[in-house]
């Protein structure tokens, strides 16, 4: 879990996680001018750190998302699959949470094919006794599903990490 949280905090851009007494050393990230604060008055915030078995593909994936008071989401993502050997870093752009599940809707900025660059990315996740995630699905740019709206997503159990969706 160590290697993820890393890589998260890579793609974030957080140069230091915690000092040696485990308290904050470094200013929160911020995401396209939206700072991202753990005790910010978001209405709804989706944080998590996995691994998990689909299938032949074992993806990792890691993440950091808020809602404002007026529905406005941002956050960062990341994503590895091995059976496609494709990375990606996700800007998140819709942000849905009920009843601990958290939809997801964001753009990849980033990838090793950058031929994915662009596409709109989306997923979900569950914070539950057994936490759970689905594969990170890709569609063209503006054809990816509203987060809002439920979808057919088929969600497996988590091997190594934790997600927390409130």
């Amino acid at each position: 879990m160590r290697h993820a949280t890393l890589i998260l905090a890579a793609a974030l851009g957080i140069s230091t996680l915690t000092s040696c007494d485990g308290g904050p050393t470094a200013a929160p990230p911020s995401a396209q001018g939206a700072e991202i604060l753990a005790g910010s008055s978001a209405s709804s915030s989706a944080t998590g750190v996995a691994r998990y078995v689909y299938g032949a593909t074992t993806a990792h994936l890691s993440f950091i998302a808020t809602t404002n008071g007026s529905s406005v989401a941002t956050g960062k993502a990341l994503y590895y699959s091995s059976n496609a050997n494709v990375v990606m870093v996700i800007n998140v752009t819709c942000l849905y949470v009920s009843s601990g599940t958290a939809r997801f809707l964001g753009t990849v900025v980033e990838s090793n094919d950058t031929g994915i660059e662009g596409d709109d990315a989306y997923w979900e996740v569950r914070d539950a006794s057994t936490d759970q995630a689905s594969l990170v699905n890709l569609a063209e740019s503006g054809t990816g599903p509203d987060c809002s709206t439920a979808s057919e997503f088929d969600l497996v159990n988590i091997a190594a990490g934790t997600i927390t969706a409130t």
